[in-house]
C-alpha cells in the first residue's frame, strides 16, 4: 500500500481476506501511529517510511501494489515526472497488478494511466 497515511484500507483489506500487508509512506510519524495501531490485531502489517516514487525493493516483490491517494496528491503538482516515476515504480514492484484508486475524473486521469504505464497494462478501468 503505497502512500498509506493514516487510511483504513489495509485493515479492510486485511479483513476481506489479504492480511500480509506491506503498508509505505514517507511520513515515519504516521508509520510509527499505525504501527502502535496495529501491533496487536494485524500480525502481518508491515510499515516501511520510504517514497513511493522511488522505491528500493526488487523488481516483482509484490503480487499487487495499491495505492488510494498517493497518485492524486502527486497530480496537484507542477512535476509530470512525480508521477509518471510513481507509476514506474508501482509496475516495477508488482509482480501481477497495480491498482490506483484516484477521486479524479475519467478524463483527468486516464491519459496519466495511458501514458506512464507505456503499454504495460492489458486492463484500465475507469
Amino acid at each position: 500500500m503505497v502512500g498509506c497515511g493514516n487510511s483504513k484500507m489495509s485493515e479492510e483489506m486485511a479483513k476481506d481476506g489479504y492480511p500480509l500487508i506491506d503498508n509505505m509512506d514517507v511520513s515515519n510519524v504516521v508509520l510509527e501511529k499505525m504501527r502502535e495501531q496495529y501491533r496487536a490485531g494485524y500480525p502481518g502489517f508491515e510499515f516501511t517510511t520510504m517514497d513511493a516514487t522511488k522505491m528500493n525493493y526488487r523488481d516483482n516483490s509484490f503480487d499487487v501494489c495499491v495505492d488510494k491517494g498517493t497518485f492524486d496528491a502527486l497530480a496537484c503538482g507542477p512535476d509530470r515526472s512525480v508521477i509518471a516515476n510513481l507509476m514506474k515504480e508501482m509496475l516495477r514492484v508488482a509482480s501481477h497488478s497495480v491498482v490506483v484508486i484516484s477521486s479524479g475524473t475519467p478524463d483527468r486521469r486516464m491519459n496519466y494511466f495511458k501514458e506512464f504505464c507505456d503499454g504495460q497494462y492489458s486492463h484500465i478501468e475507469h
